[in-house]
């Protein structure tokens, strides 16, 4: 698995235009070399045959080149749109399923209790396994990859270290799923739900963390059934092939209609137009697909790569440790010197006396709750001593 990242990139990683310009991994040029080829021979034949033999070539004046370079111009731009929303929706159903599984693993591993004298954090250990086997089982499925096992007959790698043994050797011996082995991620869904159905009526959690698993869940579906949509509905394939039939067609008789004007140099121009026309058509053939393993699609195993590095940081620490670092006492409540720093410049940018932050006896046991802090700093906003909501104008 590759190594996950650190953090996003905002700056652009285009350094200048030449550097992308003749970039090779990214652009469509292995795709559209053959076609260049092919068409360019066409054009050098044409060239000969002029050059040497007759002349075979259109009548000046005819625009059959310049009335079909417009029609074609539209039905590629339509194309590449058509192409470009489907990846872009793929990103968004991905990023669905992102927040649907970061929500479910935070409520699992925090929102469920540990009985007294039973720690059942390798139990949630496992049902956080079960998660992001999921997440893996999504993208195999969109890459057609299905089923647990590979072509040995064993149990694939992203699988072996995330699935319980007995479970694994439940899934080899069910015979209805190896032989419909797309069940393999709705049927860790039903695990994942059993799971925290036994929770609920162990009374290990309340309702409102259930209904949130259960949401989350039902997220996790819907991401999955959206991927399937996406993958199984390609752009019609009458549109497809009448597209690329009207694109040769016209750089068939594209050499017939600029050689009087170019001679020999038409046979660079078809390349080039060649080069243009098809590698567009590429493009969005290339992303109407965004879940496969093209240098073009999403970075599924990146996405996936930071999921696990998520959950390995989040199992690092137990539930009970979670919940006593969050209590509040007066030595706790420092900050490190830099957050320190950041909030006190923004307190005095918006004209507030920063010891009223800390004269409003939260910390101290003055007020009961959270609640009744807020309820006095606002009070004391509008007084003009405390935090108010309308003195950070500027």
């Amino acid at each position: 698995m590759v190594p996950p990242p650190n953090r996003i990139e905002l700056k652009s990683k285009v350094v200048g235009v030449w550097p992308t310009a003749f970039r090779i991994r990214g652009s469509v040029l292995k795709r559209v070399w053959l076609p260049m080829l092919i068409f360019s021979l066409w054009a050098t034949f044409i060239t000969v045959i002029n050059a040497y033999v007759c002349a075979f070539k259109f009548p000046p004046g005819i625009v059959f080149i310049t009335v079909t370079s417009f029609v074609i111009s539209l039905l590629l731009g339509f194309r590449t749109s058509s192409g470009y929303d489907r990846f872009n929706e793929g990103r968004k159903v991905w990023a669905s399923l992102t927040v649907c599984v970061r929500n479910l693993v935070r409520v699992i591993w925090i929102g469920i209790d540990e009985p007294k004298g039973n720690d059942n954090s390798s139990e949630k250990i496992a049902a956080l396994k079960l998660i992001l086997a999921f997440v893996i089982s999504v993208r195999n499925h969109a890459r057609g990859e299905d089923g647990l096992l590979d072509a040995l007959g064993d149990v694939k790698p992203e699988y072996a270290n995330l699935l319980p043994h007995y479970k694994q050797s439940r899934f080899e011996t069910d015979g209805a799923l190896l032989t419909t082995p797309n069940h393999l991620s709705m049927d860790l869904l039903h695990i994942l739900t059993a799971y925290t159905d036994s929770h609920i009526r162990a009374g290990n959690i309340d309702l409102p963390q259930f209904s949130q698993i259960i949401a989350s869940l039902n997220g996790m579906a819907d991401a999955y059934t959206s991927v399937e949509r996406i993958v199984s509905t390609p752009i019609p394939r009458a549109y497809a092939v009448h597209l690329q039939q009207i694109v040769y067609i016209y750089l068939v008789m594209l050499p017939l209609q600029i050689y009087g004007d170019f001679k020999a140099w038409c046979i660079m121009v078809t390349a080039l137009v060649t080069f243009a026309f098809v590698g567009v058509e590429m493009i969005g053939t290339e992303i109407e697909n965004p879940f496969g393993t093209d240098a073009n699609d999403l970075e599924l195993d990146e996405f996936i790569a930071e999921l696990d590095a998520e959950l390995l940081d989040l199992v690092s620490n137990k539930r009970s440790e979670l919940i006593a670092d969050w209590d509040l006492t007066e030595e706790e409540l420092a900050v490190d010197a830099l957050t320190q720093g950041r909030f006190t410049q923004t307190l005095s940018r918006s004209g507030t006396p920063v010891g009223s932050v800390h004269n409003m006896g939260y910390s101290k046991g003055k007020y009961k709750d959270a609640s009744d802090a807020v309820e006095a700093g606002a009070a004391g906003g509008a007084s003009g001593g405390g935090v108010g909501m309308a003195g950070g104008d500027e």
